[in-house]
């Protein structure tokens, strides 16, 4: 075993010195230190944080009988994520994750777990340890290490860089790690008026609050001569790659979740160990060289988290050796934490889970009394969403305190709109939702989106990021669910996947992303195909080899077409530092460099209207979602287009409101207006006539495709 581990960390050393130096002017080893650097130094606090995780798992399940589990380790990495993700959404709620108190309590939280882990080592280490499997049987891993190091290298790029599907990972620039910032300014995790996203559970991102507070961020310093980067900006903004690298963390979890997942279902089929471990192995290769995976992964989002957790929760549906009320309270604590990573989960892992533990209630029917199997499933699924429920409580009292909603912006017809109006709500809910019928849905399953101006762009189970998974999971499909050894557990497993599928085209607006919970079904799927046929199980696993290569090879093909002409590893090296302006060498063409660093603009509240990425801007700024109102769109409603001198009462309205300067993001303003999401109000008319009647231009920007920004400062009172 130290051999293969041994191979296994120079491989991966060899496999990130090549693919950082792709498309780059520095070579293999300048991008091999730049890629340790991130992981081991940047990285740090993210991983003491999921170690940490798997401490508190081995505390808590303590405290349940679970000595038969033979997943118990996959047990307690989930089971502990989920307490610390609560754990650090209660801390950061509470206020108690805000200055030099909230950075000892931040810390104490993690060394506790770190403490609880060294502990349960020590003890294990001191037992005698036989395996059924042989070593060798876990060589198979080893196929993992080229999409492991482009997740890696991925997550050690600056946020806002990589990933043309996400737009350059737009989410995490305009919430995911934008709300972290504004926590940090207010000193608590609390519901914004200006960012509906806030209203989400948040479950991640008060993780990242937590790793930035415990690293030893703060907020922003009034102090002349300060540095005016702050919180997770501060020291070149190096805590932006530890929140990367901790999803990659949760990627690399869900990962090997799913492969033990695979693992006990094979168990359940009478599989021998050497093949079971082999079939879960390469599921985890699957799961991890899969594009998708590394491409959300490897941004500061949070769908890994809510993949992993789910996945955790189908493993204890199907776990040998839980009692009833056991496996019900670890389903709902899972379900529930998955939720609070990504509310999507109720509606992908909750009937998938739901189906498994219908299956494990009835698979001994005929050896047990059928009234004892009734009551045992009646006590797993009810206390699974007692427990569920509960979990969640700590958001929906927040947000019914915040807006009297508890599922803002959801519900809001029958539940309330909180700070919203009828209009806001109505736009919210007709991007979030697809109007086409139901042969409209089903096609755009499989076929590419004829609305897409390439005419090639899918939206579904064959956008180009999902490699090969789909025909490859419905062939193992029909192979699992034919074979007499695995057809139970195949059929059931069936079964949660296409309510997944159908929860995929009936609740949601049909993005591929959304897809990725069917992770576990499908690589349970694929590994009791492995399991199942037999004598001609080493052809099949040799053909699920070849798929993983598949797709490890297009992994790798498209992020080498990352970044445009200048390749996806341009600006590793410079890191952070290269979108907040700090190594500008001319700020008077650099909108960004001079909100920043420029003295003039120190200090000065500035309204930015356009743009919601506002991560890089360190200044005193109003920004809002797409979906919410801004000071300029109250305004405006204020002095309707009636008034005679509209433009000098608004720019009064905002000088009384405290703004200086107003940046403009002329062209996401105007892809905005087109798609009718935006504030009717706020135009790139309105704007221009008000920024040029009542405004001086500060920064020579002309409003172009390549300059699309610029920055102007509100005349004063007359």
């Amino acid at each position: 075993m130290t051999a293969l581990l041994a191979l296994g960390v120079a491989g991966l050393g060899a496999a990130i010195a090549i693919v950082s130096s792709i498309g780059a002017e520095h070579g293999p080893v300048d991008g091999l230190i730049a890629v340790i650097a991130g992981v081991l130094i940047d990285g740090a606090w993210a991983w003491a944080y999921l170690a940490s995780a798997f401490g508190w798992g081995w505390l808590l399940l303590g405290l349940f009988p679970i000595e038969r589990a033979r997943e118990a380790t996959a047990l307690r990495g989930a089971v502990g994520l989920a307490a610390l993700l609560t754990i650090s959404h209660a801390l950061g709620w509470a206020g108690w994750l805000a200055g030099a108190g909230g950075r000892g309590i931040g810390i104490a939280v993690i060394a506790i777990g770190l403490l609880s882990l060294i502990v349960a080592l020590v003890r294990w280490s001191r037992r005698a340890r036989t395996g059924t499997a042989p070593r060798w049987a876990h060589a198979a891993w080893l196929a993992a290490v080229p999409a492991i190091a482009v997740l890696l290298t991925a997550a050690s790029a600056p946020p806002g860089w990589l990933w043309a599907s996400e737009a350059g990972g737009y989410d995490a620039l305009s919430y995911h790690l934008r709300l972290p910032q504004d926590w940090i300014a207010a000193g608590a995790l609390t519901p914004v008026e200006h960012c509906v996203y806030s209203y989400l559970p948040g479950y991640v991102e008060a993780a990242m609050l937590h790793l930035a507070v415990a690293s030893g961020s703060g907020p922003p310093s009034a102090a002349i001569g300060a540095d005016p980067m702050w919180g997770l900006l501060e020291d070149g903004g190096r805590r932006l790659i530890t929140t990367q690298m901790l999803h990659a963390g949760m990627a690399l979890l869900a990962a090997w979740t799913i492969a033990r997942l695979v693992v006990a279902s094979a168990r359940h089929c009478g599989v021998r160990p050497a093949t079971r471990e082999i079939a879960g192995a390469l599921v985890g290769v699957i799961t991890l060289a899969t594009p998708w995976t590394v491409v959300v992964g490897s941004l500061a989002y949070n769908e890994m988290a809510m993949v992993a957790l789910g996945a955790s929760a189908m493993l204890v549906a199907i776990e040998r050796g839980l009692r009833p009320w056991v496996r019900g309270v670890l389903v709902g604590l899972l379900v529930g934490a998955a939720c609070g990573a990504k509310p999507t989960a109720m509606l992908f892992f909750t009937p998938a889970v739901t189906v498994l533990l219908v299956a494990v209630g009835l698979a001994d029917a005929h050896t047990t009394p059928i009234a004892s199997r009734a009551r045992g499933l009646l006590v797993m699924l009810g206390l699974a969403g007692v427990i569920g429920t509960v979990m969640l409580v700590p958001w929906l009292a927040r947000n019914a305190a915040h807006g009297g909603n508890p599922v803002f912006p959801a519900m809001t017809g029958s539940l309330g709109l909180a700070h919203w109006d009828e209009a806001q709500s109505e736009r919210w809910d007709s991007a979030h939702r697809f109007e086409g019928g139901a042969a409209e849905r089903l096609r755009l399953l499989v076929w590419p989106d004829p609305d897409d101006p390439a005419g090639d762009r899918h939206r579904g189970a064959l956008h180009a990021q999902w490699a090969w998974l789909w025909p490859a999971g419905a062939i193992a499909t029909l192979v699992a669910c034919s074979r007499r050894s695995t057809r139970w557990m195949g059929l059931w497993v069936a079964a949660g996947l296409g309510l997944q599928l159908v929860a995929w085209l009936t609740l949601t607006h049909l993005q591929s992303r959304f897809l990725l919970p069917a992770l576990a079904p499908i690589g349970l799927l694929i590994g009791l195909s492995i399991a199942g046929v037999g004598k001609a199980r080493l052809v099949l696993a040799t053909l699920v080899g070849v798929l993983a290569v598949a797709q490890t090879w297009q992994l790798i093909t498209i992020f080498s077409r990352e970044g445009g002409p200048a390749g996806p590893n341009a600006v590793l090296l410079l890191g952070p530092s290269a979108f907040t302006g700090a190594g500008a060498e001319d700020r008077s063409f650099n909108a960004r460099a001079w909100l920043n660093f420029e003295p003039r603009a120190r200090g000065r509240r500035t309204l930015v209207v356009g743009e919601s990425a506002t991560l890089y801007l360190a200044g005193p700024i109003e920004w809002t979602s797409t979906w919410d109102r801004s000071t300029l769109g109250r305004l405006l409603r204020a002095h309707g287009p009636e008034t005679f001198d509209r433009t000098d009462r608004v720019r009064e309205g905002l000088v009384d409101a405290g703004f200086e300067l107003i940046l403009v993001d002329w062209s996401e303003l105007a892809r905005l207006q087109r798609s009718g999401w935006h504030d009717p109000l706020i135009t790139t008319e309105a704007v221009a006539e008000l920024v040029s009647s009542q405004c001086e231009l500060v920064l020579p920007l002309a409003r172009s495709e390549s300059t699309p920004w610029s920055i102007h400062r509100l005349r004063d009172k007359p």
